[in-house]
Parts: C-alpha cells; structure tokens; sequence
C-alpha cells in the first residue's frame, strides 16, 4: 500500500529542501513552484548553459524530464515568476528562496564528492567500519597522537598501513611507547609497518594519507572510537596537499618508536 504519492513525497522533498537551509517558503511559493516545476516549453533551443542549469534545478525537484527545448516564457523569467529570482533596475539577484534551494543542490554535490562516514557511539559496529575504511585506502599513513597497544593487532591483521605517527606530548607517552616497541619486536618483517613519535606540539589532528594521496580526517583517537560521537570524512583536494606535507614534514623529524637494542642496530653501534 502506497502511503505517500509522489506528488505529495515531491512538495514535502521540495519544503525540507528549504527548511535544511534554514527558510520556510510560503504557502504560494510551493503552490506556484507545484503548479508549473518547469517553464513550458516547445521548440528546439541552442543554448547548452542555460539548459544544464534548468536540468540540474529540476532533476532535484521534479519529474519532468527536460530536452533540447526551448520556451515559450524565457527560463530567466520563469525563475522570477516563481519567486526564484527577484529583479531590481533589471538586475537579478537570489530570493531566500532560490538561496535555500541552490544551497541544498550543492550541500547533496559536496556529499557526493567527499562522503561523510558518521561513528555515533549507539553503533556498536562504528570501530569495524572505521577499519572498513582504513583498509580500503591500501598502504595508508596513519597520524593519531594517542595510537596505542590496545590498536595495533587490529591495524596489523586488518589493514595494510605501513606508517603510524604519534604524539611524546601526554601523560603515559613514554610507557606507550615503550609497550609498542615491545610489540613491534615481535611483528613478522615482511608485515612492513613503522611507528614514529614526534614532540611536536603542532600535532593534534588525526588523518589518515592514503596510497594514492588522498587525505581524509578523523575526529578522534582510534582508541575512543565508539565512545564518543565523530566522524571519518576526505579532506578537499585543496587542503588535502597542505595537511600531507604537514604529516610527511612531521613524520621526517620523529624519532622511530624501537626496543634500544634495534636502535642501537639501526645505528651501528
């Protein structure tokens, strides 16, 4: 049994759009936007931009499937006449309306581009996704400051992480350390992995570099995940090289997180 038509799921679509960012239209505005979502249309038109921007607009709140056409009213005015657009001395300019619309078009774009992974401590699987996602990144380099023991069987059976970076900067880090060294100890070589510690104070943010320079952000340590509400997102293109040279500089001046003896290998002494 069909409990909501499509007519009605597209106006309460089409209110939510504008409620999410932050304006409730008025009773005409949907009225006039339902009674007539696209501008009528009739002969074959040559002007490719302006019919992407109408087939976005409509695509995201409406049936109509838009062709090569052209209309018997000018888009531009449509979009005015249904409160879209305002214009002023012939110049145009976004009603709240038209604000509301196009903000929620390109929050759903940026969603598509750099999806979100939520961890909510009411999943009682959020740290097994979280290591989904990690392992899917392939030989990753893995910055949390407070990377401990309790993390590491998990990152080694579940991942192909190569590079781990940590934090001197807290209470219990030298003890930290110390238990991972141990544990590093007793890793099969071929496995490949690497801890380093920094005592830099720059170091706060948790991110994860994957093999293929992609950088996505982590909102808290591996070992509270689950504990507290965060999330697992890619960083923009244009942040992601800055956060990398950051970690890659970072990860350059740490010192290796070895049992003394493998220091003193590593050294030739």
């Amino acid at each position: 049994m069909e409990i909501v038509s499509t007519p009605q799921h597209r106006t309460l679509t089409f209110v939510h759009a504008c409620n999410r960012s932050g304006y409730r239209p008025t009773l005409e505005e949907v009225k006039l936007w339902f009674d007539e979502p696209a501008a009528n249309v009739t002969t074959e038109i040559t002007a490719p931009g302006l019919l992407a921007m109408l087939e976005g607009m409509q695509k995201a709140f409406s049936q109509v499937q838009l062709s090569r056409e052209v209309a018997r009213e000018h888009p531009v005015d449509h979009l005015v006449r249904i409160k879209w657009l305002e214009a002023s001395d012939d110049r145009l300019r976004l009603t709240r309306l038209g604000e509301a619309l196009l903000t929620d078009i390109q929050r759903g774009e940026e969603a598509e581009d750099s999806p979100v992974v939520v961890l909510e401590t009411t999943d009682r699987f959020a740290y097994a996704r979280l290591i989904g996602e990690i392992a899917r990144l392939g030989d990753a380099f893995l910055v949390d400051p407070y990377f401990r023991l309790p993390q590491l069987a998990t990152i080694l059976d579940s991942t192909r992480l190569k590079r781990v970076l940590i934090s001197k900067q807290y209470k219990g880090s030298k003890e930290a350390r110390d238990e991972l060294a141990v544990a590093l100890a007793a890793v099969d070589p071929e496995r490949n992995i690497q801890i380093r510690a920094t005592a830099a104070t720059t170091l706060h943010d948790r991110l994860v570099v994957a093999d293929s320079g992609d950088v996505y952000m982590l909102g808290a340590s591996l070992g509270t995940i689950g504990k507290a509400n965060t999330a697992f997102m890619k960083v923009p293109e244009k942040g992601a090289a800055a956060l990398k040279q950051l970690a890659e500089d970072l990860w350059d001046a740490a010192e290796p997180v070895l049992l003394a003896s493998a220091v003193k290998e590593e050294s030739g002494q």
